[in-house]
């Protein structure tokens, strides 16, 4: 009998601690972040959301939703990093980094 768990990933959060994902969509969301971030760097998080908006048509859930929990994960392994830009309006800017030891799910 295969554990329920197992079907899931335990996604960390910055605030709240971890919150469960299903494989599945782990690998769909992370993997089109990652993507989208290799094409286009540095992206902010609304041009991160309305692009995998546009290329994710059928998806059921809040797809934002999965995207701040999933780009909080993959900062937290360090497969991408935000930074804040300096000026009076303070913009999240989100890239992959050079160097990542990812592991998929």
């Amino acid at each position: 009998m295969q554990d329920p768990e197992s079907d899931y990933v335990f996604v960390q959060t910055s605030t709240r601690g971890f919150t469960k994902v299903s494989k599945e969509r782990y690998s769909l969301i992370s993997g089109m972040i990652l993507s989208i971030l290799e094409q286009k760097s540095p992206l902010t998080i609304i041009e991160l959301i309305e692009e995998m908006g546009e290329q994710v048509k059928n998806f059921n859930g809040n797809l934002p939703w999965y995207i701040l929990r999933i780009k909080a994960d993959l900062e937290a392994r360090k497969i991408i990093r935000c930074r804040t830009g300096i000026g009076p309006v303070r913009t999240q800017f989100i890239q992959k980094c050079k160097i990542s030891k990812y592991r998929s799910f």
